[in-house]
């Protein structure tokens, strides 16, 4: 595909954000720093009943579904 240059600057600075801002995979409850922690409270929040991460899941596939 061939663009000219104002439509590639045009799709290059859609990808790009304003001074201030950050990507939101960085912060937030799924943020990578203490994801399990954060988890584990909103499923406290919510009533959810937590995982037993203690049991190893089944080495094949097929026997988790």
């Amino acid at each position: 595909m061939t663009l000219d240059a104002n439509e590639f600057i045009r799709r290059f600075l859609i990808h790009a954000l304003p001074d201030g801002f950050h990507r939101i995979r960085y912060f937030g409850f799924l943020g990578n720093c203490h994801r399990a922690w954060k988890l584990e409270r909103c499923r406290r929040l919510i009533g959810m009943a937590s995982l037993d991460l203690s049991t190893e899941p089944p080495a094949d596939y097929r026997d988790r579904y």
